[in-house]
């Protein structure tokens, strides 16, 4: 992983060290969490349960047989065995090395280079022909795999398109847990009921945000991940940092305010400081809340950092929910431990 430090521009003829410091520390926090990933061996079971239905989900897209006869682009059930999903990745792996048989022959004596492969797009391209092929390709491996682990040989290495290595370190981590099976964690999306629902509520223009979801699953879904934030962060903080956690861990508040019935989905957000991360919901009316934006004078009022709003039907065009609003907070701990000149924060995190 590499910086180019030499293209940073300043527009002041002189700056101290520490501002030049300060911005290649920046470069660096940003580069290191846009590359790097949490190890699975820190992160809880719903979240190991969460990345592993997403990868069903993806391999059901590319694959009819495993889909759901009613919910397009979703795995046909709501719990399944580690040993299948082991299967399933199995097949994968033994795919991407089938179809680049002549690559490793290639370059398998060559110590500096590496193929980069895609077995999953490979699956999803939209050439009907290619797709048939790979299908086909895939459902012979997925007839030859068992149990045992399957790695790619020395000249190949996953894209970044798909996150190829998280998806192998989590299902490692199940069976070091001798977890034997997994459940969804998110209601998944309906598209036909939801447009059926959007007609029934005759919901036209802004009022009509489609995301797949109905709107009892959308809320349902965001509530779980407001619960289940807080203790997954300070799990996976506490993993990461070990004896140093406590000096790390953010110490905020969130007040989530709603209103269940919007269907634009907006959500009031009061900042304060505290002794750990914690999120309280629907703690004030919504109507107060509205009045309040954009009013520095209401901050004392609520003894809070910030008051905000937005909307949270982006947080579960996520992959990973849960998975990506840790890392974001393990970020934002980043940047208060060094003290930083902070990024503006991403709209799409609650």
């Amino acid at each position: 992983m590499s910086i180019e430090y030499d293209k940073i521009h300043y527009k002041k003829d002189k700056i101290s060290v520490r501002e030049v410091l300060n911005e290649q520390i920046s470069l660096l926090i940003k580069d290191f969490f846009k590359h790097a990933r949490i190890p699975a061996r820190y992160l809880p079971d719903i979240v190991l349960e969460e990345i592993a239905f997403q990868f069903l989900d993806l391999i059901a897209e590319a694959y009819v047989e495993v889909e759901d006869k009613e919910f397009v682009l979703t795995y046909y059930k709501r719990q399944e065995s580690v040993q299948e999903v082991r299967r399933l990745w199995n097949a994968l792996v033994l795919f991407a090395i089938v179809q680049n048989e002549n690559l490793i022959k290639q370059y398998a004596i060559h110590k500096n280079i590496r193929v980069e492969i895609d077995p999953l797009s490979m699956l999803l391209t939209c050439n009907v022909a290619n797709k048939k092929l790979a299908v086909q390709k895939f459902e012979e491996c997925l007839y030859k795999t068992g149990k045992e682990d399957y790695e790619l040989p020395y000249p190949l290495a996953y894209s970044e398109k798909h996150a190829y290595e998280l998806y192998e370190d989590v299902f490692h981590e199940l069976e070091i847990r001798k977890i034997k099976e997994i459940s969804r964690v998110w209601e998944s999306k309906k598209y036909k009921q939801m447009f059926e629902e959007y007609e029934n509520l005759n919901l036209r223009g802004f009022d009509r945000i489609e995301t797949g979801y109905l709107i009892k699953d959308i809320y349902s879904n965001f509530d779980k991940l407001l619960r289940e934030l807080p203790r997954t962060y300070k799990h996976t903080s506490k993993g990461v940092w070990h004896e140093m956690a406590r000096e790390r861990m953010l110490r905020m508040k969130y007040s989530i305010c709603y209103e269940p019935s919007d269907t634009s989905f907006a959500y009031y957000k009061l900042v304060r400081d505290a002794f750990e991360f914690d999120i309280e919901i629907n703690e004030y009316p919504v109507e107060e809340l509205k009045e309040c934006i954009g009013n520095v004078s209401n901050l004392e009022k609520y003894n809070a950092r910030s008051i905000c709003s937005s909307s949270f039907n982006t947080s579960f065009e996520m992959k990973f929910p849960l998975y990506s609003h840790i890392w974001y907070l393990l970020n934002l701990e980043m940047w208060n431990r060094c003290d930083v000149r902070k990024p503006i924060l991403d709209m799409e995190y609650i």
